[in-house]
């Protein structure tokens, strides 16, 4: 940014993860940062021994912590360890006086639903099975007509001539080939009232996933979209809706009227980042922040996993080690006689696997203002 110096700090890592480096007796060394008493051209200032990196790294990836799955209790755990080390270290809370910073999210999974085509009842999970939609609404309903739109295979690409969806029930035929809708808001189906893709028959292998929960949070748990809700239904269903078989019928065709209400299962998902700060030592600029980050939590445990295997991804390389050398820099920079210029400012992002939805919620929602930020490492 114009007016400020940027720092440039970078550590010494000669293998991928700092599993492999406590075993090869690696060290944790600074080579360089500009506001600070070292040198840019001085040696190697050493931060941290193999031991004291593998022990940080075993206790953030032990199998107690069942691979800190975003929102899981074992993730919370692990911010807890974080938090106790950097107060430890002598570092700083936020203005709020936490080191948590909270990161708002939902999990999300269908529950009961009613769908009915000229008043005679469907079943669900046999004749439709819901999708979970990527928007904050808990309730999804419609009352409309239904449309054959053919076979609408891309995002991109326009509804046949004539075929109006607006606020209808858009049968698409899926069984030919890969189906891509796209319901954003500049997309062909934006204005459906709801949409029944038309699949074989519902498998085993698909019910797990349309009935598991998932995470919502970050910029879609703030959006409310007038988005129509998407169903997949058996090609019977698809031809009780259009009155008539699929074989030979031309797009524009319209069926009959069709009623649903999915109800959404909402759950609160807590996740929280840690954040920590060291104070300048320079008065002019000690309100400017550079900003020091990783991510702390994994992807959990493999649900389906043989008996007697490992089901634990325990995510020592990504991202214990990360966030251990983060730590080591957090311990390090605290304890230095005098501290850099400017203000330090420590991360440990929450839910960075499942669409780095901690670093998102910082931004959306900072513990400093963003413009206070010199440079991010």
């Amino acid at each position: 940014m114009p007016g400020r110096t940027p720092v440039l700090m970078s550590v010494i890592m000669q293998a991928t993860g700092f599993s492999r480096l406590a075993r090869a007796g690696t060290t944790l060394l600074l080579l360089s940062c500009a506001d600070s008493p070292y040198h840019p051209n001085g040696p190697p200032v050493p931060i941290a021994t193999a031991a004291e990196l593998s022990v940080l790294v075993s206790a953030l990836a032990h199998d107690s912590l069942r691979g800190r799955r975003a929102a899981s209790a074992e993730e919370q755990v692990a911010t807890d360890y974080v938090a106790t080390l950097v107060e430890g270290y002598g570092l700083s809370p936020t203005a709020g006086g936490s080191f948590f910073h909270d990161v708002p999210g939902h999990w999300r999974s269908i529950g009961t639903g009613s769908v009915t085509v000229d008043g005679s009842a469907l079943t669900q999970w046999t004749d439709f099975v819901p999708t979970l939609p990527r928007t904050s609404n808990a309730t999804l309903s419609w009352d409309a007509q239904a449309v054959y739109a053919g076979n609408f295979v891309t995002a991109s690409q326009q509804l046949p001539p004539g075929v109006d969806v607006t606020g209808r029930a858009v049968v698409l035929d899926g069984t030919n080939g890969p189906l891509l809708v796209s319901l954003a808001p500049d997309s062909p189906l934006a204005t459906a009232g709801v949409v029944f893709l038309v699949a074989g028959p519902v498998s085993d292998q698909v019910l797990p996933f349309a009935q598991g929960r998932r995470l919502l949070a970050a910029a879609a748990l703030r959006a409310s979209l007038a988005a129509p809700v998407v169903l997949t239904v058996t090609r019977d269903v698809a031809e009780q809706l259009l009155g008539q078989t699929l074989i030979g019928m031309q797009p524009g065709h319209l069926g009959l009227r069709t009623t649903g209400v999915i109800q959404v299962d909402v759950e609160p998902a807590p996740m929280r980042n840690v954040v920590a700060i060291l104070p300048g030592s320079d008065p002019a600029v000690a309100d400017e922040y550079v900003v020091i980050g990783a991510h702390l939590d994994h992807i959990g445990v493999q649900p389906a996993a043989d008996a007697g295997t490992d089901s634990i991804f325990n995510g020592a390389d990504d991202n214990a080690s990360g966030s251990a050398a983060l730590l080591m820099l957090a311990r390090h920079f605290a304890d230095q006689p005098t501290r850099p210029r400017r203000s330090l400012l420590f991360i440990w992002f929450a839910a960075e696997e499942v669409g780095l939805v901690g670093s998102e919620a910082f931004t959306h929602a900072p513990s400093i203002p963003l413009a206070s930020i010199s440079a991010f490492v």
